[in-house]
């Protein structure tokens, strides 16, 4: 027999809370419902509780899986089983409000759509910053729209005006079933809830939000829902998993020859999953193993965004960086390297008096292998360019050289390195209040990093004292801010490493900066960012 909505409940060791989920479901003024429950392999008294929950309601049907597979495979099957026409998601440790499903069928049934999203009432258990309450509450509370076709998914991962887990919407059946069913037959540790939403949006031809309309309790800190400190070995399963996320939609949409059309929205995902996992990074994983989880990160994503995000959210405290990245043993970071030497100058004024046959002998200069001679900025007629080398601009200044732009200038530098397959650095002279973050991002590159008499800059600037004695003599690039404790909502619109084409030239990136970067900055601002690091600071 069909029924109005089917409620989809996946368990796993919820003892403590199932009794109160469950009845809360079963206990719905709207009588024509079913309560689907799926035990994924519980080892406490789960089963137990809810097979006797079974002898006094027939609505309650149980579906027990023999070995742990997750949420979202544990959702797959009981949609399979589902016969309403509408679905309700819920956690095994939430609770209905005992109206909620007769609600929500009249809305729907006034205004069919495939996506009825509800508010809900945010409960955290334990003690937790008001802030984090209030900013939780925005994130889950939809927006008072009507929405159809690719702005349903624009709205979830590009403009974040709409959470995109599974918690408060009621979602056809149908749709719902054919997007859990994509997921891959193997356990996502984390954001099993972002790929199939985004399938449900990409399926879905109409949404609408129905604010200050609260049917669903949820109760934050309870059960699975509450983060704890993990070792770096659980933050690689379990973040660096997660990216696999961005290749299965990759794949799915370039299958379906959609890749153009939702390329914006594929981008904010990627930059969501990178900041969820450098959240990870500085909040989550025990500080005697951060370094570790930041290199193996630095290895599994696209090392630049990796070093640019660091330095975004760390950017005014290079000495604690330092500490936790060099001071630990575990900074095992192997890429490959070139095997061509470079010149490094900031400012192409210091071109007249530099000691230009002495670096080209260092260099290697032959006829055969003329050394590149890297600089930022450009040169005029007032400059002459040495003998033996070739010129390369990385790229012009900006005129502000900011934590917001720094990822401009890390892609920069890469790509440069990769294109002349360049392997060693002769650093000329530099902006002192960069040093550290480029000093890192050579590192993580496999460039070694000299100075012009030909000590071991890398090992120099990254020692405590010496980065002391650099960063206090105060020297920085005119109108950079040395101090960013703003606030971070307000101005990330720089953050460039989710949406930008750093294949491009530099002058094209400079033309194209501004309004792609507002659009990552909407992106990965709040409410979206505080919900994937609830237990971090406004900065570290």
């Amino acid at each position: 027999m069909t029924v109005d909505i089917s409620i989809l409940l996946p368990a796993y060791n919820a003892q403590q809370y199932i009794e109160s989920s469950v009845g809360s479901a079963l206990g719905q003024s709207l009588a024509n419902i079913e309560v689907i429950v799926v035990d994924d392999a519980s080892t406490d008294a789960t089963a137990a509780l809810l097979s006797a929950m079974t002898m006094a309601d027939s609505r309650l049907k149980i579906i027990s899986h023999e070995r742990n597979r997750g949420p979202g495979l544990s959702l797959q099957t009981g949609l399979e089983h589902a016969s309403g026409a509408y679905c309700l998601i819920m956690a095994a440790d939430d609770e209905l409000m005992p109206t909620a499903c007769a609600q929500l069928l009249a809305e729907i049934q006034a205004e069919p759509v495939d996506i009825l999203h509800f508010d809900i009432e945010f409960v955290m258990s334990g003690k937790h910053d008001a802030v984090v309450i209030e900013h939780m509450s925005r994130f889950l509370c939809p927006p008072n729209v009507t929405l159809s076709g690719i702005e349903i998914a624009r709205s979830a991962f590009e403009k974040v005006e709409h959470c995109w887990n599974a918690a408060g919407k009621l979602v056809r059946t149908d749709l719902c079933r054919a997007a859990y069913r994509r997921l891959p037959n193997r356990r996502l540790l984390l954001g099993e809830d972002l790929l199939a939403y985004f399938y449900i949006c990409y399926t879905a031809e109409s949404y609408r939000g129905l604010p200050e309309h609260r049917y669903y309790r949820y109760n934050y800190g309870r059960g699975n829902s509450n983060w704890q400190m993990v070792a770096a070995d659980s933050f690689q399963q379990r973040w660096l998993a997660a990216f696999e996320i961005v290749r299965q939609i990759r794949d799915f949409l370039d299958d379906h020859h959609e890749l153009a059309r939702y390329g914006s929205i594929l981008a904010s995902i990627r930059g969501h999953l990178l900041v969820e996992a450098m959240n990870a990074v500085l909040t989550l994983v025990y500080p005697e193993q951060r370094a570790k989880a930041f290199f193996s990160l630095a290895k599994t994503w696209p090392m630049p965004e990796v070093v640019a995000l660091l330095a975004y959210r760390c950017w005014d405290e290079p000495l604690a960086v330092r500490k936790w990245l060099f001071d630990t043993g575990d900074h095992d970071c192997v890429p490959a390297r070139g095997d061509k030497t470079a010149c490094y100058a900031f400012d192409p004024n210091i071109l007249d008096g530099a000691c230009w046959a002495d670096l080209s002998l260092r260099a290697g200069s032959t006829q055969e292998a003329r050394p590149l001679l890297l600089i930022e900025g450009s040169l005029d007629n007032s400059h002459r360019l040495p003998d033996g080398f070739d010129c390369r601009t990385i790229q012009a200044k900006y005129p502000s050289l900011a934590a917001a732009s720094y990822g401009f200038r890390c892609h920069a530098i890469i790509n440069t390195f990769k294109k002349y397959d360049i392997g060693r650095l002769v650093v000329l002279n530099h902006a002192q209040s960069l040093i550290f973050w480029d000093l890192l991002l050579c590192y993580c590159a496999g460039i070694v990093v000299e100075d012009a008499q030909g000590n071991d800059l890398t090992k120099k600037l990254l020692a405590r004292e010496e980065l002391e004695r650099v960063l206090s003599t105060g020297m920085v690039v005119p109108g950079f801010r040395q101090n960013t404790n703003h606030d971070f909502n307000r101005e990330c619109y720089g953050q460039p490493w989710a949406l930008l084409d750093y294949r491009q030239q530099a002058a094209r990136e400079d033309a194209r900066a501004q309004s792609l970067s507002y659009r990552l900055g909407r992106a990965l601002t709040f409410p979206l960012r505080q919900a994937v690091r609830l237990f971090g600071s406004h900065r570290r």
